[in-house]
């Protein structure tokens, strides 16, 4: 058995502009079979080739219980496969649209774990070295809902690498927008030089987003966002969060980078204390059988699908991205459109370009204030 063949899709879950996400299976000698996300992109492809390739090079010096982890790249007939661990559980997105629908708020300790989970994740990365020890410089640039994966067992795991800025990968000579608008830095939004504070930002604004219910920088339009990143006012906290919890998310969104947590792993210890005995990961366990059961049970009744070796692959009718599945979010970096703009909205390139020069024209008109 080839090193490709080892992989056989089963059950499509995404489709985007330049590539497919699969459930599989992972087989070996001895009736062995372990299930595994699939991601392929398209032969036809070479930007969503690439994205694949420097998702991989990241994911080989990122090992941490709170990222997603990837098992290796390999080239089948139909292109470039990244196969990573199945996961039983939602991505954040998904939990948060459905306690949207039931008008039910997110427990504080619970946003508290989740955050501190993906607060890990990210720091890991952060810190990662290649195998000669040099700091690689990841940067995510794509932190929001849709890349947070809350697993089953009540821990939160951060996914797609696929637009990750680091020294693994050449720098975009063109500048394009990074990451979802709603969810970008300052910095981001003004198209200046990145590091790991910018996704400290992010997940300030996903945190808040928890504890809120709604993104706190999502505005009508393109413009608008981009505006609210640079200059709004942070939409205040319900009441009922803790005001050390509310420090956290005020310092995360600190406009100024100098501000904000020296490192994701100091903003960690304090949300895991915060989350104490009411925030542990069995406690998300229940909140997610609670809140979301049938997303559970989806994943369990999948699993029984690949139970048969003889079942043909399942291609379904899939929406472009599907935030059901927890490993969805891993279509963001090979469907630039969901990279720009939220799934149930329309941008033009025009409209983004626009806010983005708003943006920088607003910092060199305060540097010439303050000259």
């Amino acid at each position: 058995m080839s090193q490709s063949s080892r992989y056989r899709p089963r059950i499509l879950i995404g489709r985007g502009a330049m590539g497919e996400v699969w459930l599989g299976t992972l087989e070996g000698p001895e009736g062995f079979r372990r299930a595994v996300v699939m991601k392929r992109a398209r032969a036809d492809q070479p930007e969503g080739r690439q994205a694949l390739i420097d998702e991989a090079h990241v994911a080989s010096v990122v090992s941490h219980p709170n990222v997603v982890h990837v098992h290796e790249l390999v080239k089948t007939q139909d292109g470039l496969v990244l196969a990573m661990e199945y996961l039983t559980g939602l991505s954040v997105r998904a939990l948060l649209h459905r306690l949207s629908l039931d008008d039910v708020r997110m427990p504080s300790a619970i946003a508290a774990r989740i955050a501190a989970d993906a607060a890990r994740g990210l720091h890991a990365a952060h810190i990662a070295a290649d195998l000669s020890g040099a700091p690689v410089a990841i940067v995510h640039r794509d932190v929001s809902p849709e890349n947070l994966v809350t697993t089953e067992a009540g821990v939160t795991k951060v996914l797609d690498f696929g637009i990750a800025r680091s020294r693994l990968r050449a720098a975009t000579v063109v500048p394009t927008v990074k990451g979802k608008l709603a969810y970008l830095s300052p910095e981001q939004a003004r198209g200046e030089p990145l590091d790991a504070r910018s996704d400290a930002f992010a997940l300030g604004s996903v945190l808040h987003e928890l504890l809120g219910g709604v993104a706190p920088f999502r505005r009508e339009d393109a413009l608008a966002t981009v505006d609210a990143i640079v200059s709004a006012v942070v939409p205040p906290l319900p009441s009922e969060v803790p005001a050390a919890l509310v420090s956290v998310v005020q310092r995360l969104l600190a406009r100024r980078r100098d501000d904000r947590p020296r490192d994701l792993s100091e903003a960690a210890d304090e949300l895991e204390a915060i989350a104490g005995r009411e925030g542990r990961h069995r406690d998300v366990t229940l909140f997610l059988r609670a809140e979301a059961s049938d997303a559970l049970r989806l994943g369990h009744e999948r699993l029984r699908a690949l139970a048969s070796p003889d079942t043909e692959p399942v291609d379904p009718v899939v929406t472009r991205i599907t935030h059901l599945h927890p490993l969805a979010g891993t279509m963001a970096s090979l469907d630039p459109d969901s990279a720009g703009w939220d799934d149930d909205e329309v941008t033009s390139v025009d409209e983004i370009t626009s806010a983005f020069a708003r943006a920088r024209s607003r910092t060199v008109d305060r540097g010439q204030e303050t000259a």
